[in-house]
């Protein structure tokens, strides 16, 4: 019984020539070509240094199969047919001995330069389609009166990846099809030796498997990223956060609206992104005087300091370009405190090395003693944030 083996075809599927020679040099070890494939074609194995030779003959009609009055009148002259690779040619093989025939060398320009033209076509397209899906999501910063704001909180190692890959997987493809465009011209106008299909086929190979895990990843984003970087909890689930601050302010709105809430908790969020590793932000809100008032409060967590020390004055700078008010700052115990109060707002910031607390209070609840509170709260979380319990 014959054994069965696969082997990587190095060339690209309209490098006839190469392709033969290595068809040849196969039998030479003891390989018969069983059925073509356009990357790991079928061999059986035979006795070395079998007498065997190939023929490639370029497919017009006949894409994916000769018809088999053509294989029977092929076979007669002793040539068997081997498979085709679809749009490329058809594989005979023979006897050493067995009389030649011969392919229109036309046929095989043609097919280079359809090759060449379906390519260009398919880097028009893939560039701009995988450019779309890559800023589809930092659109949202070009978006925002903010943008910077947005890279803060938003931009996080999937969109490096992406943009990785994206660079990695087009420059693949173009580097694929300029090697295809000097391989076209003919022999003595290459740069190149014949060999240059090798290349042109690993650096096609490349870009189509990062395409795919461009693919694979951005769906896997779009349908769970946000699940699993985002997540939706009541206070007393949170460890590693302000906890005083969110008891705090939980405890406070019920005291004023147990009526209402019924002694819920109120939900609270986080995530993280590249620049800032812990996120927090909790809302609540309230109808008074005919009007909603909301409460909320956000922590921040920057990877360092000056990181922390941006987002805030990014932070403050927006508020400021949209609301009137006045601004003032102290520092007790080494915290950092700022209050922006505005009409209808008191914007409240509490800042220690990389942690920062955000609220905002309207300014009918607002009171000295209420921030105060607050700012004792902020100090007992930081004997836990600081041990990063």
């Amino acid at each position: 019984m014959s054994i069965i083996k696969r082997f990587w075809l190095p060339y690209a599927s309209y490098d006839m020539v190469n392709i033969k020679n290595w068809l040849e040099e196969k039998a030479e070890d003891g390989y018969i070509l069983k059925k073509m494939k356009s990357n790991f074609p079928v061999f059986l194995e035979a006795e070395r240094g079998s007498a065997i030779k190939y023929h490639l003959e370029p497919t017009v009609k006949d894409r994916s199969k000769p018809p088999e009055e053509i294989i029977e009148t092929r076979k007669q002259r002793g040539w068997q047919y081997a498979g085709t690779l679809p749009d490329f040619f058809h594989v005979y093989y023979a006897d050493k001995s067995t009389s030649e025939f011969n392919h229109q060398p036309e046929d095989i320009a043609h097919k280079l330069k359809e090759k060449l033209r379906s390519d260009k076509k398919s880097l028009l397209l893939q560039i701009p389609l995988s450019l779309l899906i890559v800023l589809s999501d930092m659109i949202n910063a070009f978006r925002s009166e903010e943008p910077l704001l947005w890279f803060y909180i938003n931009f996080t190692w999937f969109h490096i990846v992406i943009l990785l890959i994206f660079i990695l997987s087009n420059s693949f493809k173009i580097l694929a099809y300029l090697k295809l465009k000097e391989f076209v011209k003919p022999s003595e106008e290459r740069k190149e030796n014949g060999e240059t299909s090798s290349v042109i086929k690993v650096l096609g190979f490349a870009g189509d498997a990062l395409i795919m895990l461009f693919l694979l990843i951005f769906l896997y984003q779009a349908l769970w990223g946000d699940l699993s970087k985002d997540g939706a909890y009541t206070v007393e689930q949170q460890q590693g956060y302000p906890m005083q601050v969110l008891q705090l302010t939980e405890d406070y709105y019920h005291a004023q609206h147990s009526e209402e809430n019924d002694g819920r908790s109120p939900y609270v969020w986080t995530r993280s992104s590249l620049l800032l590793n812990k996120q927090l932000y909790s809302s609540y809100l309230s109808y008074e005087y005919y009007r909603y008032n909301e409460f909320s409060v956000e922590y921040y967590c920057g990877i360092t300091e000056d990181i922390r020390e941006s987002f805030q004055r990014e932070l403050v700078e927006g508020i400021q370009k949209t609301e009137k008010g006045s601004i003032s700052s102290e520092d007790i115990d080494g915290v950092r405190v700022i209050y922006l109060k505005t009409h209808e707002m008191v914007y409240s910031f509490y800042a220690f090395k990389e942690h920062l607390i955000f609220m905002r209070t309207p300014m009918d609840f607002w009171s000295v003693e209420y921030s105060a509170s607050y700012f004792e709260a902020f100090q007992e979380d930081l004997k836990t944030l600081e041990k990063g319990e």
